[in-house]
């Protein structure tokens, strides 16, 4: 009996449909200052997500460690570390709540992103691609800095700031 329990103990995952997360990275586009702009990713995206019976039902958490993002000027990632304060907030986290379909594969993804200390409300929109055996989601978001309790760096000296939105966008590949 006991063997019996442990074993349904141990499936519970397997039949609650976990998925792997193969590939995946995120990515930030800020306005810069004399419109210039960074372009920050991360290949390190890192999901603990899980299926029921389609798409509609993944729910999960997504996360990323913020000094992974880079761009091609170290000097300006530093900066955007200091924006962050990723020494004290090193973590992004977005938790899925529920999908919503709104065309063919065209989906809203409904969560709570924590950044920068600060959970919000905060709807991803893109698309689902199911296969057999893989999941992929590619979304994008915008959210303001402000939102979050984060100051758009300005250049010194002057009020010449970068724009308050960042464009969120991230893709990932799943194995069922």
């Amino acid at each position: 009996m006991n063997r019996l329990l442990l074993l349904m103990l141990l499936t519970l995952p397997v039949l609650a449909g976990d998925l792997m997360l193969k590939t995946g990275f995120a990515a930030i586009h800020m306005e810069m200052l004399f419109n210039n702009s960074t372009d920050p990713i991360s290949t390190q995206l890192q999901a603990d997500l899980s299926l029921d019976r389609d798409v509609t039902t993944l729910k999960g958490e997504a996360y990323l460690v913020l000094k992974t993002l880079s761009s091609d000027d170290e000097k300006r990632d530093e900066e955007m570390y200091e924006t962050l304060e990723t020494e004290k907030y090193p973590l992004a986290t977005y938790t899925l709540d529920h999908v919503t379909m709104v065309g063919d594969s065209d989906y809203t993804l409904h969560g709570e992103l924590t950044l920068h200390g600060v959970k919000k409300e905060v709807i991803f929109t893109g698309n689902i691609e199911e296969k057999p055996d893989t999941i992929t989601i590619d979304a994008r978001s915008l959210i303001l800095m402000s939102d979050f309790n984060i100051e758009p760096p300005c250049m010194l000296f002057t009020f010449i700031c970068a724009r308050n939105e960042l464009d969120l966008s991230f893709k990932a590949v799943f194995v069922k």
